[in-house]
């Protein structure tokens, strides 16, 4: 009877240990104290002030079970005595990276902020039904810092385009094809002098607006065939 009953305390013990090591492992609570604002919370928790990003997406993913916590619409406006969830250093920095367990999409902090606002559509609104996939090639980036390049002088425009250009196709990692970008495929006649370019389906602007073929065609009409905007058409 004495080991039924030191048994059964051990494992009501045990039992209630387990909610206790669930919370621990967990972020915590905060309540906004006066001259606070995100980024520098963000800063002192994590030691990264672009972090609050991922105070807002936790703080807002807890608020939807948890009524004492307060959304946060706008992240340049918090209010003395509001109660927020604080994310691990763990949970913030899977955010930062992209990596968040069971999340399908993620985007810069820039545009978490202004989903966070109201002023974008979550991420998931803005993609195409086939999003472009890129394989890692050394490890996971990490949104944020400074890229510094030289430049050869004015005409050397190429030199920003090469990183941020946004063409229909583009050269492989190794240079040695032409692979699709914007465009998820194409085809030509038998003697190619007709091409079909196919848009990925439901491609989208950054704002979620509608990409199509009217977009290829405002840029070659009122761009690439305007003498003044292109004074030696290629």
């Amino acid at each position: 009877m004495q080991k039924k009953l030191i048994i059964t305390l051990a494992v009501l013990v045990a039992v209630l240990l387990i909610p206790s090591m669930a919370l621990a492992q967990g972020g915590s609570t905060y309540t906004i104290q006066a001259d606070d604002w995100l980024s520098k919370l963000a800063d002192k928790q994590y030691g990264d002030p672009l972090a609050y990003t991922a105070i807002v997406y936790y703080n807002n993913k807890q608020a939807e079970a948890d009524e004492t916590l307060t959304v946060i619409e706008d992240p340049n406006t918090i209010e003395v005595g509001w109660t927020i969830y604080l994310p691990t250093a763990e949970e913030a920095n899977a955010y930062l990276i992209g990596n968040i367990p069971g999340g399908t999409y993620n985007e810069a902090p820039m545009l978490a902020e202004m989903v966070a606002a109201g002023e974008l559509p979550p991420v998931d609104e803005r993609l195409p039904d086939d999003p472009l996939i890129e394989n890692v090639a050394e490890e996971i980036g990490q949104y944020g810092g400074v890229l510094r390049r030289g430049f050869l002088g004015p005409s050397d425009h190429n030199n920003y385009t090469r990183v941020v250009y946004d063409a229909l196709v583009r050269f492989s990692p190794t240079g040695s094809e032409v692979i699709p970008h914007i465009a998820s495929g194409w085809s030509s006649n038998d003697n190619f002098t007709e091409w079909t370019v196919n848009l990925r389906p439901g491609a989208k602007w950054s704002d979620g607006e509608p990409f199509t073929a009217d977009d290829i065609m405002f840029w070659y009409n009122d761009i690439l065939l305007n003498e003044e905007l292109t004074p030696s058409v290629p």
